[in-house]
């Protein structure tokens, strides 16, 4: 998370091994928790509010000023977003 970018919330995935964080400049970022490489990264929101973890760890949720949720599948096949 040292990269220097600001950042509006930050969640840890229920197995440890990766953390979401919602950017300042609109994107999220999955990172790898020992790591801290980033894994996979997408466009979202321009105000974050939120991002939160499925319990099974396979979906992602973020919620933003933008007054919409989204969710990204995040393992089990590959990307695959909603809205």
């Amino acid at each position: 998370l040292h990269d220097g970018s600001s950042w509006a919330s930050v969640a840890v995935g229920p197995d440890g091994r990766e953390i979401a964080v919602a950017h300042a400049d609109g994107f999220v970022r999955i990172r790898d928790a020992l790591t801290g490489r980033e894994l996979r990264s997408w466009p979202a929101h321009q105000d974050f509010a939120q991002v939160v973890w499925a319990p099974t760890g396979d979906r992602l949720v973020s919620g933003g000023g933008d007054g919409h949720e989204r969710g990204r599948l995040t393992r089990a096949g590959g990307a695959g977003t909603g809205t």
